[in-house]
């Protein structure tokens, strides 16, 4: 009786397990069904905005080039702005509008007023959709939106790079008098703003309204966030920039900074500092400054490089024996005599290498 039990409790066992393998079967071509059924969903979704994507650029696009080259289109004829299609039209609107500068800005600004945009973005700037506020930002930027000031001036504070980059240009844009005295502080605080980025708005400004508030910010900054800033120099007037790159190395003392303008100094104004530079007592500074001489030097500071061949540091000794080269009167003939009026091995060792450079 016991062995019969146990033969039947088995095959009860091995039904049970047949039915648990049918139920995942089942489930799997369920699930690969409607893995398949959602796929083809996006695909027939992607392919119905790119075909509308289509539609509307063979509309709009030429419409937005004669607004560009002149032409204000006819409102009579201005086709109506679907509601769909809002995101389509401001990226073609905002890329054009990137590209562009004076009137034309004026009359896609007009355009843009004309189809009710300018009254969708402030919707969009509201959205918890960060790219909904990144398109907003941008937009109202373009459209100079006073209104928005406030608005933008709240998001240069985001955490968002992106976001808080657009929020700056947008305030530059609006209004750079006004902006750039509040943005540039945060151009030395955001380490995560791409300098390229950065450059990229304040040339936009132009220098009339960059130089004083960045010259201001430079003078008030701690050394650190100086340096970062004096990466925009090039952005000033270059009389400013002159006279600041000089009051900084005549009464800095601060190594970064010093690094920071020698590596782009080709003021001759600034050569009495520069030779005064190359006994200073941190190397890469000598090297620096061995390089800046290349740049502004004169006839006479050739014994100066000679003398740099000498330094202790490699780094230094190897600048200077290429600035000597790179001088306009040098020649590899001339290299050699001065290699062999050298008593230092060290000397000697750095111009056998820059002469083997410059001979290859």
């Amino acid at each position: 009786m016991t062995s019969s039990g146990s033969v039947l409790d088995s095959l009860g066992s091995s039904e049970s397990i047949v039915q648990v393998a049918l139920l995942s079967g089942q489930f799997a071509l369920l699930a690969t069904a409607i893995l398949l059924g959602y796929a083809f969903l996006l695909r027939a979704s992607l392919t119905l905005r790119n075909r509308r994507h289509a539609a509307f650029i063979s509309v709009w696009r030429p419409i937005l080039a004669d607004v560009v080259s002149g032409h204000d289109p006819d409102q009579t004829t201005l086709p109506a702005l679907k509601r769909r299609d809002l995101a389509f039209f401001l990226h073609e609107w905002n890329i054009t509008h990137d590209s562009i500068r004076g009137s034309a800005e004026t009359r896609l600004n007009a355009l843009a007023r004309t189809l009710g945009v300018d009254q969708q973005v402030w919707k969009m700037l509201d959205q918890h959709q960060v790219r909904h506020k990144l398109v907003a930002t941008a937009t109202l930027g373009h459209l100079g939106e006073v209104r928005a000031w406030e608005r933008l001036r709240n998001l240069i504070e985001s955490s968002n790079t992106l976001l808080s980059l657009l929020a700056t240009s947008a305030l530059v844009q609006i209004d750079a008098d006004r902006a750039l005295p509040l943005v540039i502080p945060h151009m030395a605080n955001r380490e995560d703003w791409p300098p390229a980025r950065v450059a990229t708005i304040l040339r936009r400004a132009g220098p009339d309204a960059v130089s004083e508030p960045l010259a201001k910010a430079i003078l008030e900054a701690s050394p650190e966030k100086a340096n970062r800033l004096l990466g925009y120099l090039d952005t000033c007037h270059l009389a400013v920039a002159d006279e600041l790159t000089h009051r900084l190395l005549k009464y800095s003392d601060d190594d970064y900074i010093i690094t920071a303008l020698l590596r782009t100094l080709d003021n001759p104004r600034e050569l009495p500092i520069v030779r005064e530079l190359l006994a200073h007592e941190r190397w890469h500074i000598r090297m620096l400054s061995a390089i800046a001489l290349g740049r502004i030097g004169e006839p006479e500071d050739t014994a100066t490089l000679i003398d740099l061949l000498s330094d202790q540091a490699w780094w230094v000794r190897y600048r200077a024996a290429q600035t000597l080269a790179n001088l306009p009167s040098m020649s590899i003939e001339r290299l050699r005599e001065i290699q062999a009026a050298q008593s230092d091995r060290y000397a000697r060792d750095i111009l056998d290498q820059v002469i083997a450079e410059e001979t290859l």
